[in-house]
C-alpha cells in the first residue's frame, strides 16, 4: 500500500489528490471537534471557508435548524453558536441539527480537496479506525492541515500513527515524510501529549484558555466513526460503508 504525506493546507496540487483517497488531519481542533459533533448526534457538518457564506447558507434553513459553528484566532466568531472547541458539543446542543462550520485551518483543507475520490477526516480521537478502513488499500494520502499554512506537530504525529498502524498489519510504501512521520512517532508515543502541548500551536491553544481542548484532541481512539465528505452535498456525514 502507497502512503503519501503532504504537511501542510498550502502544499496540495491536483495531482496529489485526483483519484485519490485522502485524509485530512486537524487535531487542533477542526477535524476533532466534526468528529465530536457527528458522535453527539448531530446530522451533518457544511464546511466552509468564508464567514459571510456562512451566514448567507443559514438564510436557506428554517429557524432552529442550523447552528453556525467555528472560530477565528481561536476564538468564536461573532454572532455564531458555537466556537471550535469539541466540549461545546454536547448532544443536547448538537443533536439532529446541520451544522455550518467554518474555522482557521481545517475548513480551509478539507476544501482543498473537496474533488478527491474519498475525503475522509482523522484526529486521534479515531485514528485506529481510519487504519482499519485502510487495511488492504492500495493507496492513501494524509493531509495534515498545519498552522496557518505551516507544519505544525500535532497533525504529523496522527499521521505518523495512522501510518504506524497500518504497518503492523499490511506491507506499505511510504514516501520519506510518511517515513520520518512513522520513525518521529515511535519514538515518541510515551511523550507525545507533552511534546504537542509545547509546539507552537499547542502552547497558543493553552494561552488562550484551551488546555482542556487539548487534552480532549490527544486522547487516542474514542470513536471508531469515521466521518466522510460528500463533493454533491458538500457536507460531512458518518460514513456508512466502511471496510474494515
Amino acid at each position: 500500500m502507497k502512503i503519501t504525506t503532504l504537511p501542510f493546507a498550502g502544499s496540495v496540487l491536483p495531482k496529489d489528490i485526483n483519484d485519490k483517497a485522502v485524509v485530512v488531519i486537524d487535531v487542533l481542533r477542526a477535524t476533532s471537534t466534526i468528529i465530536t459533533a457527528l458522535m453527539h448526534g448531530a446530522k451533518q457538518i457544511i464546511p466552509v471557508v468564508d464567514i459571510k457564506n456562512a451566514f448567507d447558507l443559514k438564510k436557506q434553513y428554517s429557524p432552529g435548524e442550523v447552528l453556525l459553528c467555528g472560530e477565528r484566532d481561536a476564538r468564536i466568531i461573532p454572532d455564531f453558536d458555537l466556537g471550535n472547541s469539541p466540549l461545546e458539543y454536547t448532544t443536547e446542543k448538537v443533536q439532529g441539527k446541520t451544522l455550518i462550520v467554518s474555522t482557521t485551518n481545517g475548513t480551509k483543507t478539507i476544501g482543498a480537496v473537496g474533488q478527491a475520490k474519498e475525503l475522509l477526516l482523522a484526529s486521534f480521537i479515531n485514528a485506529g479506525a481510519i487504519a482499519k478502513r485502510f487495511q488492504n488499500q492500495q493507496e492513501m494520502v494524509l493531509f495534515c492541515s498545519g498552522t496557518n499554512g505551516y507544519f505544525s506537530i500535532d497533525d504529523a504525529f496522527c499521521a505518523g500513527y495512522i501510518a504506524s498502524l497500518i504497518e503492523k498489519t499490511t506491507a506499505i510504501e511510504a514516501c520519506d515524510l510518511t517515513r520520518t512521520l512513522i520513525i518521529a512517532w515511535e519514538n515518541s508515543i510515551e511523550q507525545y501529549s507533552s511534546i504537542i502541548k509545547n509546539c507552537f500551536h499547542g502552547k497558543y491553544l493553552i494561552s488562550k484558555g484551551f488546555e482542556q481542548d487539548v487534552d480532549y484532541c490527544l486522547q487516542i481512539n474514542l470513536t471508531e466513526m469515521i466521518p466522510g465528505y460528500d463533493s454533491h452535498s458538500q457536507s460531512i456525514s458518518i460514513l456508512r460503508q466502511a471496510t474494515y
